[in-house]
């Protein structure tokens, strides 16, 4: 499966799963996602993340949005990480995971030092 994802982009191959009646475990998804980073395929990590909130597939945790904040940073840069923070972070999930993920992003960016202040 690793050979096929850093291949090709990971949504067919989740959806495809998907319509052969199985069901994808929240805990696979989870272990994909670092699995990817970790191999520093963000933007593979940030197509499953980003399919696993349109899909509905089970309910995401703070942890999740945190991942996703995070992975949207190193593929699109602190703005739309800022963006997704703002408008896609439901109030009850933003805890001290995501509010930590996010302050660690601005450290990280002299630009947003006041920010992360």
């Amino acid at each position: 499966m690793v050979n096929r994802i850093s291949v090709r982009s990971v949504t067919p191959l989740l959806e495809e799963l998907g319509k052969k009646g199985n069901k994808v475990s929240p805990s696979d998804l989870r272990d994909l996602i670092k699995n990817l980073r970790e191999s520093n395929q963000f933007s593979k990590a940030l197509e499953v993340s980003s399919w696993m909130g349109e899909n509905k597939v089970f309910h995401l945790f703070s942890e999740d949005y945190a991942a996703r904040l995070h992975l949207i940073d190193k593929v699109l840069g602190l703005e739309e990480a800022d963006k997704f923070f703002e408008s896609s972070i439901p109030e009850n999930m933003k805890d001290y995971s995501v509010y930590a993920t996010l302050l660690n992003l601005y450290t990280r960016s002299e630009r947003n030092l006041v920010k992360a202040e």
